[in-house]
């Protein structure tokens, strides 16, 4: 009986384990704008994971994030941006990433 009462118990605690793990993490859609413009080809890496992607011609991307990550966007002609994604970033249906072009 003690036995069988520690095997559940085990199981639980790996259970409870195995499912915290992918608590929080969530694919999340996004669009860049320099101005009004949306922008192509921006390289997008969650600094954390060091997964990538790149935003479209609509400048559409979609990445895999969890609370607290950085992501950094960044283009030839266009300043670097680094974001941390927030609870509220998670809640949105669009992330909106504004950008800023180089000075020559």
């Amino acid at each position: 009986m003690k036995n069988k009462i520690t095997g559940i118990v085990l199981f639980l605690f790996v259970s409870q384990i195995s499912f915290g793990q992918a608590v929080g993490i969530k694919e999340i859609q996004g669009q860049i704008f320099e101005q009004s413009t949306s922008v192509d080809g921006v390289n997008i890496i969650n600094n954390n994971t060091q997964v990538a992607t790149v935003s479209d011609v609509n400048g559409l991307f979609s990445i895999v994030v969890r609370e607290g990550d950085v992501l950094v966007f960044s283009s030839v002609n266009l300043e670097p941006l680094k974001r941390r994604i927030t609870a509220e970033d998670l809640a949105s249906n669009l992330l909106v990433i504004k950008m800023s072009a180089k000075e020559i």
